[in-house]
């Protein structure tokens, strides 16, 4: 998709076309059950679009950056249903100079770190559902050596 980007200053050409970046989402952390339906969670959660692709090109505009957060969470289970709630808050953030950014400070001597827009938190809200398989039965002589 066309930014127009490059009408602005003829240093920005390489960002006259969006990039379709890499990114990438890590999340780890502990649970506790609190009852048989409820259980609460405490994460860290990583988000990510690098400066540079692992699989592609790197031109083409894009805002790299980075963010780590504190990732709280609850859910509810009743039967087959899970209802999963997190709203992870940024601790840190981090906007590293993008391809353009550092072409500039080559021809032009000086720094330049591009702009970016990071959230102070995020609102996931998942429901989900698990198929049970009815098919499979148990023989009625080899259901009392399961207790």
């Amino acid at each position: 998709m066309r930014t127009f980007r490059e009408t602005l200053s003829p240093i920005l050409q390489n960002e006259a076309i969006m990039a379709i970046p890499d990114q990438y989402s890590l999340r780890g952390g502990l649970s506790y059950n609190i009852s048989p339906s409820f259980s609460s969670s405490l994460g860290a959660r990583f988000d990510c679009v690098p400066v540079k692709d692992l699989i592609g090109g790197n031109e083409g505009f894009r805002r790299p950056g980075n963010v780590l957060s504190v990732d709280p969470g609850v859910s509810f289970m009743k039967s087959n249903f899970v209802i999963n709630l997190n709203v992870p808050f940024a601790v840190r953030r981090e906007r590293p100079q993008s391809i353009t950014d550092l072409k500039t400070q080559q021809l032009t001597g000086t720094p330049r770190n591009g702009d970016a827009a990071f959230s102070d938190y995020v609102i996931n809200l998942g429901v989900s559902y698990r198929f049970t398989n009815s098919k499979v039965k148990i023989a009625p002589e080899l259901q009392d050596s399961f207790k």
